[in-house]
């Protein structure tokens, strides 16, 4: 039924694909002016004598807080230090004229990029309804990116997306973006706590989801794609339409399964 489909390893890396939130932490406005909220005119200004101020670095804390709301603030106070070094690059490459806007809308994303992994950690040991609700809050927003764009959508629940990304859809997205980002980051932050652990999933678990998947209207190529990134012909609707049911059939699993599913790593 799943052509192509050799068990474990494509599903477990297709598990993967639910951990959406991380994948669209990328630092830009709705409207790509740029991953920092430095005044505009200043771009062109360099300093003569480079300094990194604390005025400066309260103004760019300020727009960058202002543009990602109450997640960066909790992505700031999770990792002060590995922030407090983001900034102090970004800062200086401004004061040295060498921060174009594309170039810190790449850093921004790869700083929020190389936090993942400590993210991951937390959220494999959080508790089993919250991580269910993260996933229920995923599910939501997915629906609404795919009545704006088929490619935000797919992008979102699988993993993929980049600095592009945000600019994608309507003019919530990045609203719907940070609510899920403050989610994921509180959710990462409960589990560093409660350090709840599980027992793994199992080859005829895995099995058995990709076959109410490809049973419920799931395209198998998906599945093979989100672990090879090859798709098969397999249109951005297409991707979105799998990306979904995908998600809705694990969270139609028994709910202590559905939690190891989520956070298959």
């Amino acid at each position: 039924m799943l052509a192509g489909f050799d068990g474990e390893s494509k599903m477990s890396t297709a598990a993967k694909s639910f951990k959406a939130a991380l994948a669209a932490l990328v630092l830009v406005t709705a409207g790509g002016a740029g991953a920092v909220a430095v005044p505009a005119a200043a771009w062109a200004q360099p300093a003569a004598k480079p300094q990194v101020t604390p005025e400066l670095r309260a103004t760019f804390r300020k727009g960058i807080v202002d543009a990602g709301g109450p997640f960066m603030q909790e992505l700031i106070d999770q990792f002060p230090k590995e922030y407090y070094a983001f900034e102090t690059e970004m800062l200086e490459g401004f004061l040295a004229g060498t921060l174009t806007p594309e170039l810190a809308r790449r850093k921004g994303f790869e700083f929020s990029r190389g936090l993942t992994p400590r993210l991951y950690d937390g959220w494999q040991m959080a508790p089993d309804a919250e991580v269910l609700a993260l996933g229920r809050l995923q599910l939501k927003t997915a629906r609404e990116f795919a009545k704006q764009d088929k490619q935000l959508c797919a992008e979102f629940l699988e993993g993929s997306s980049g600095p592009a990304t945000a600019g994608r859809g309507g003019p919530n997205t990045m609203a719907l973006l940070n609510e899920s980002n403050l989610a994921m980051v509180k959710l990462a932050k409960s589990g560093r706590v409660t350090k709840i652990k599980r027992p793994a999933v199992s080859e005829a678990d895995l099995v058995r989801v990709a076959t109410a998947f490809a049973d419920g209207g799931g395209d198998p190529r998906w599945l093979i794609g989100v672990a090879t990134g090859e798709f098969g012909g397999l249109d951005w609707a297409g991707r979105c339409d799998s990306a979904l049911k995908w998600t809705e059939t694990i969270l139609g699993q028994d709910p202590a399964l559905a939690a190891r599913l989520l956070t298959t790593n």
